[in-house]
């Protein structure tokens, strides 16, 4: 199942990283706390590259924008943390995504979307993730969000 998702703006910067946390954090995604100190996703998104202002606009020439706006318009932003365990049941999802044909933008859930879009829509789909997670990454089957997965359809 390809993850297809209406947003409403796209972000022309974005940046994603594994790194310390400075401060505590809660993941985004299954609401874990992420201590100082401790390696985790990072993400910061921003909708436009260039400042908007009225300012800046009328100041625009040859395709570059004032840089240090105090005025500061670029439009829609959103930041987040993702704790190690969630990157690595993306990561397992984007891989089975992968083998099933999908296009490389949909192979993931949307950010705060792992449990609502992966596991909690359909059982066979949750579960068909549950054990993708648990094949590349053992020492997830006491997550959350995969123990869950990996008893929603039980064999007989």
């Amino acid at each position: 199942m390809c993850f297809y998702n209406d947003y409403d703006w796209q972000a022309e910067v974005h940046s994603e990283n594994d790194v310390e946390a400075a401060k505590p954090q809660g993941c985004y995604e299954c609401g874990a706390a992420i201590s100082q100190g401790t390696i985790a996703r990072h993400i910061i998104q921003r909708q436009y590259q260039d400042c908007r202002c009225a300012s800046c606009m009328d100041q625009f020439i040859g395709g570059f924008f004032v840089d240090n706006c105090p005025n500061a318009e670029f439009g829609e932003s959103f930041e987040c943390w993702i704790c190690a365990d969630c990157c690595k049941i993306l990561k397992a999802i984007e891989v089975l995504e992968e083998k099933e044909g999908c296009p490389a933008a949909v192979r993931q859930p949307s950010y705060g979307g792992l449990y609502e879009e992966a596991f909690a829509q359909d059982e066979f789909e949750a579960n068909k993730y549950a054990k993708a997670a648990v094949e590349m990454f053992p020492e997830l089957a006491s997550h959350r969000f995969v123990s869950y997965g990996l008893n929603t359809v039980t064999e007989d």
